[in-house]
């Protein structure tokens, strides 16, 4: 058994396979394996790569380096982080818009545009990063039906927040 979060009937929804490259691959349905053991296997087995899930419509990306999550892209626009430092009162309504403005215009990530107005510091951004990264990750608990497909890799282009700032334990509960 690989890993000690895992039943066998769970391993047996996860069908681990590699690339022609040696890449570890898989794929899956939570109707066959839910979110916290998939998480706590990545974790446990130290995993580098892209973890792809869809569900209710939405595509979501969660990067993990060391088997810690360490960023994210897509899913819903409440998590999107100029939503959460609005939230947080350090950006208004006018600095949110003019922000998603400008990252239709110039294809750059908010928080990067919101950094270059000025209007956020690096550690107020850093901090809104974990805050989205941990809320993205609680979400996906909900959904009993979607699919998921975790690819490794050895270079990572998302490094949002610190390995090991977010540990999969606090957000599966165990």
């Amino acid at each position: 058994q690989k890993g000690g979060c895992f039943t066998q009937r769970e391993i047996m929804a996860l069908e681990i396979d590699y690339t022609e490259d040696g890449r570890i691959q898989f794929q899956g349905l939570f109707e066959d394996l839910q979110m916290g053991p998939l998480l706590l296997w990545i974790l446990e087995e130290e995993q580098q790569g892209e973890l792809t899930i869809t569900t209710e419509g939405l595509q979501q990306t969660i990067y993990f380096s060391q088997g810690y999550p360490i960023g994210t892209r897509g899913g819903t626009p409440e998590n999107f982080i100029g939503w959460i430092l609005r939230e947080k009162g350090l950006i208004d309504d006018g600095t949110y818009l003019t922000s998603l403005q400008r990252m239709a215009e110039e294809q750059q990530l908010q928080g990067q545009i919101l950094l270059q107005m000025g209007a956020v510091n690096e550690q107020q951004l850093l901090e809104a990063l974990q805050l989205q990264l941990q809320r993205k990750l609680i979400r996906l608990f909900r959904p009993t039906e979607g699919e998921f497909y975790f690819l490794s890799s050895t270079e990572l282009i998302v490094y949002d927040v610190e390995i090991g700032s977010l540990n999969p334990y606090t957000v599966t509960g165990n």
